[in-house]
């Protein structure tokens, strides 16, 4: 009986020996502890991508971007006050010391330092942590507004210190809000950008809204009294130290990007994102037709003061001019955003809605042509309205979620080449239009080669909405962000 059981021990193998049960009620507990480790691993890897972990509560959850979108909003509100404002100070004092013909070399200084920090971002702005990029760039402005202040102090002519600061006021509306935009599109999920793009464009707005109405009101007062409106420049400096402090603390627990953490040079950055404007036909024409719609804008900009001034040169009266003017736009923008912008983009899609920026130049610009040939200002306020309106709002929100669609890796250094290198170039070549205008004599001759560059962009626009449904369904693009 032993030799068959030995037999069949030999077929089947070695006999396991027994094992007692705390033996087998450890193995229990290691495998319990190994299962949680890997469900650990995989909540952390969920929550990386955006979702919501197992078990967490899906009010702390919403409470949580709630907050998120509170703190973005309050960025970009505080933002557009003190842009708004920087920009409203230094372009009335710049053009009351020097005449609007001083802005045809102050334009192309500006564009040339916002090209030069375009490539520079372009090179690290994906590469590093946004939050950290966030910080440095409002700590380097908010260092530079305070060099201004002292050179208004000082005995420097205010043309210089006007200059800079309005060189400065460019960084704050336009780069640090695109760098927000592009925080919230790493926050939020392209689904939900839907929902609170418009609540942070209202915030905006808001702090617009309060900077030109405190611009207005005090340029009035300054008319009365001994007050320098220069001072005024204190006010920028303090909301980069808040920006830059306050909003990665409240962003702490969200998902942002930190950065792909490639060593490349800017020609590399560069090239990649060429390589993907590639194959996105319809962001390739949004891209062109910029080129022509900014320079046209910058143009009715130049036009405007070119008009104003022949009426005032007083800078509390140009500066109550200008910023009542661009008061009412931002009101106007706002309505559009809260009764119009959503449901339009929703029937006829963000394409269509890119269209609006070039048709409403074209029109700005031929009213500018009459407005300086009558020279009339009242038709240079309706042409800079036709300009700036559909810019801040239909026009504003349409890139921004045309944007979210672009990979996070990606979407900074995109969006840098697309919204702001055109804004760079048509500063730097405004000075042309300019030249001709004050040599042939006469304040048409500007706004009439705007018409023509908005009739390039237009003609680009209609190239933007004939690609955009085929452009959806590139390889390129995000399809669906994040879980949750």
């Amino acid at each position: 009986m032993t030799d068959g059981n030995d037999a069949l021990d030999d077929l089947l193998g070695a006999r396991k020996p027994r094992r007692a049960a705390s033996d087998a009620l450890d193995d229990m507990i290691q495998a319990a502890n190994s299962t949680k480790n890997a469900g650990d691993a995989l909540d952390a890897l969920i929550e990386s991508a955006g979702a919501r972990p197992r078990g967490e509560d899906p009010v702390d959850r919403a409470a949580a971007r709630k907050r998120w979108t509170l703190a973005l909003s309050l960025a970009l509100g505080a933002l557009g006050f003190g842009g708004m404002m920087a920009d409203a100070v230094a372009v009335t004092q710049l053009v009351s010391k020097s005449s609007a013909t001083s802005l045809a070399a102050v334009y192309p200084i500006g564009g040339v330092g916002l090209l030069l920090i375009a490539i520079f971002q372009n090179r690290y702005i994906d590469r590093f942590a946004r939050k950290n990029v966030l910080s440095s760039l409002c700590g380097i402005y908010a260092v530079s507004f305070a060099v201004v202040l002292v050179l208004f102090a000082t005995d420097v002519p205010t043309k210089i210190p006007a200059a800079l600061a309005l060189l400065l006021a460019d960084q704050l509306n336009f780069m640090l809000p695109l760098l927000i935009w592009t925080l919230a599109g790493d926050v939020f999920t392209a689904g939900q950008t839907v929902t609170v793009f418009p609540v942070m464009s209202r915030w905006l707005y808001g702090g617009q809204v309060l900077g030109l109405a405190a611009s207005t009101g005090l340029a009035i007062l300054a008319n009365e009294t001994d007050f320098s409106l220069a001072w005024l420049l204190v006010v920028p400096p303090v909301v980069c130290v808040a920006v830059a402090v306050l909003t990665p603390r409240a962003l702490r627990d969200s998902t942002m990007s930190e950065g792909h953490g490639r060593d490349e040079t800017s020609r590399q950055a560069f090239r990649e994102s060429v390589s993907l404007l590639r194959d996105l036909p319809a962001f390739r024409w949004l891209l062109v037709g910029s080129f022509g719609v900014m320079a046209a804008g910058a143009i009715i900009e130049f036009g405007f003061f070119d008009v104003v001034e022949l009426d005032t040169t007083r800078p509390g009266s140009l500066q109550a001019i200008y910023a009542g003017m661009f008061l009412g736009v931002i009101v106007l923008g706002w309505i559009l955003q809260a009764r119009v912008a959503g449901p339009l983009l929703n029937r006829v899609g963000a394409g269509r809605v890119l269209l609006l920026l070039p048709v409403f130049t074209l029109v700005g610009a031929l009213v500018l042509v009459v407005g300086g040939a009558t020279e009339v200002m009242v038709l240079a306020i309706i042409s800079s309205v036709f300009w700036k309106l559909p810019r801040v709002s239909l026009d504003n929100n349409a890139r921004q979620l045309a944007m979210a669609t672009i990979p996070d890796a990606q979407r900074a250094r995109l969006s840098n080449l697309i919204n702001l290198v055109p804004v760079a170039v048509a500063y730097m070549v405004v000075a042309g239009p300019i030249g001709l205008t004050r040599l042939a004599g006469n304040h048409w001759l500007a706004p009439a080669i705007a018409a023509l560059l908005a009739v390039g962009a237009v003609l680009a626009g209609l190239r933007v909405q004939k690609t955009w449904d085929d452009t959806q369904l590139s390889y390129r693009l995000k399809r669906r962000k994040r879980l949750g």
